[in-house]
Formats: structure tokens, sequence, C-alpha cells
């Protein structure tokens, strides 16, 4: 077992603390006994998930999430940018590869972004034959695939070694495609590749997005609404419409989205806002006078989002002049809007 210069300090300095305790508390005997207890269970790296044949994946999944320490790396100007772990952990259940020491990143939603190998650390296939360049290139591919077929792959239910398995093997129980499966493993590493994917997308995921609601404040909500990713825009709108929507500022730069030409943010902020906000004049004389030019289905989500709330006399005018480019459920929705309070 090659153990780093971190743990093997970390293992002297508790021999050496716990014969100190021994020879003041003990008698020669128990003490032996409790030191030979000690080494037993000291010997392993503190982050080393240790599979056992038969064993349920999804279970040891469960465990090495509980090791995984999150890292939160910042710019310069002192704004969060990821989150990073280094990861050490069993990927075959007969010890015939090697551990994997592995470092993963993710955004401030949890979800993957990359991957690197800490210097000194390779990946391995059965029988410790090292990754190549092409082996590393498919794997980097099979990580950045969200949507692979090993989420939902069910590890347990192959027979043999696991590294082994064949595409056949495989598509026999997940019943995908031989080419989905072909894409979404390296052969001889069909363990390490569903278990770091798993980790990189399943696992930490819940965890990362937790911590990241302990970071809402203003300032993030700014950053985050104004982001290329829209995911972090979207996570942004539904926490300034759940827990800052008196704040004038934010608000107005969700309604500044919503004259972008992003349809998928316009649905989720007409979807999101509440209507609380939607009963506010400066909101209706905002949003209205761009239903001509929203899509069909914006159309009819704004149209259905006000047909039980109180708009004003001028909205009503307005509404009358699409009246002549409506169908009749646009028309119905129109007419309940204008009988409404």
């Amino acid at each position: 077992m090659n153990l780093s210069q971190i743990e093997l300090s970390w293992i002297k300095h508790s021999i050496f603390g716990l014969m100190k305790i021994i020879s003041e508390n003990c008698s020669g005997v128990i003490g032996i006994l409790v030191l030979s207890t000690f080494l037993s269970i000291s010997f392993l790296p503190p982050i080393l998930a240790q599979p056992t044949v038969g064993s349920d994946s999804s279970n040891l999944q469960m465990e090495r999430a509980k090791d995984i320490v999150l890292e939160l790396v910042y710019d310069d100007q002192n704004q969060p940018q990821y989150y990073s772990s280094e990861i050490f952990t069993q990927v075959c259940e007969t010890g015939e590869c090697k551990p994997v020491r592995i470092r993963l990143n993710w955004d401030l939603l949890g979800n993957y972004l990359n991957y690197a190998m800490p210097k000194g650390s390779i990946l391995t296939k059965m029988d410790h034959i090292p990754f190549n360049a092409t082996d590393y290139q498919k794997f980097a591919s099979i990580l950045n695939d969200r949507y692979s077929v090993l989420e939902d792959f069910n590890l347990s239910q192959l027979k043999g070694p696991k590294e082994k398995a064949t595409v056949q093997e495989i598509d026999g129980i997940t019943g995908a495609t031989p080419k989905s499966i072909e894409n979404a493993i390296v052969p001889g590493a069909v363990y390490t590749c569903y278990t770091i994917w798993h980790l990189a997308h399943v696992s930490i995921k819940d965890t990362i997005l937790e911590k990241s609601q302990l970071l809402r404040n203003e300032e993030i909500l700014y950053h985050f609404i104004d982001h290329e990713n829209s995911d972090y825009q979207r996570w942004a709108i539904d926490n300034i419409f759940q827990f800052f929507r008196h704040s004038q500022q934010l608000v107005d730069q969700v309604l500044h989205l919503f004259q972008s030409d992003k349809v998928f943010l316009k649905k989720h902020i007409l979807q999101q806002i509440p209507d609380s906000l939607l009963a506010q004049r400066s909101i209706q004389n905002l949003l209205w006078p761009q239903y001509p030019g929203l899509s069909y289905s914006l159309q009819l989500i704004l149209l259905r989002r006000y047909s039980d709330i109180p708009v004003d006399q001028e909205v009503k005018d307005l509404l009358e002049s699409y009246r002549s480019q409506s169908n009749q459920e646009q028309l119905s929705l129109f007419q309940l809007i204008r009988t409404s309070h």
C-alpha cells in the first residue's frame, strides 16, 4: 500500500501519542492489546472506500459521498468560483486495479466541470495497466456527459469482475444501445468509469446546492443574475422571488432579463414570479406592452398568470387592441382578465 507523506505523518504522531497514554494509564498486557487494535485500523488511507465482492454499489456511492471534503475556490475579487475536492477511492471490487486519487471540480450549483490528476497519480485498467492518451481523452468525454447511461446502470447485476464486463453484458442489464454503452466506458475500466462518473454527477450535487444556499446574499445574486451561465441565472431568479422580492433593485434586474432574447429565461420568470409582484402596476406596465412580441407559448403563460390577478384599466384597454390577432383560447383568457375583480 502506498501512503502519502501526510498520511504517514498522521499515523506516526498518532502512534507516539497513544504510546504515551498507554504507558501512563495501562498495564503491559492491556497496553499491547490496545496498541495492536489501533494499528490494525490505522493503516487505511482516511478517504478510501473499501468495497467488497457482491456489495451494493449504490451504498458505496453514499459512503464515498460522506468522505468528500469540498473546497470553495474564490477569485481575486473574493467571489466564489467553484468547488473542488481531491478524492482517494477504491474503484474495483477485487483489488485488480489501483485505487484512484483524482481531483474533481464542480460549479456552484453542483454541476461537474472537469477533473485533474494530482502529481504522480494515474488511472489504470485491469491488471494495473495504465491509461494511455486515448483512454484519458475518452474518460474526459465520459465525465462530461451528464446524461450518461451510467446514471441508471446497476453494477451489482453484473456477474464476475466488473472491470472486465463487455458491452454485451452491460447491454443485457441496461437496455441501452451497444453504441451508447461503448461511449460510456473505457474497456477494462468499467468500474472506474462508473465510480468516478457517479461521484462527479450524483453523489455530491445536493450537498453542493445546500452549501451554496448558505452563500446567498444580494452580492451573490447580482453576480449570478448577470452570469453567462443560465443555470446560475435561474437559481438567482428563484432565490430573488423567494427571499428578496422586496428588493426593488434585484427584482428590476430580473425584469431586465425578461427583455432579453432568452426564451427559456422568460418562461422561467413568468412561471416563478409571485402573484404579489404581478399585481403591481409598474410590473404590469412592463410586461403587457411586450405581449405582441412574445412567442405563442409565452403569451398563454402570461394570460393564464393574470386570469385571476386584478389589472389596471389601462392594461384592459391595451388587451382589447390584441384581440383581433388572437385565437379562441386567447380570447377566453382575455375575457377572464377583463372580468376579474
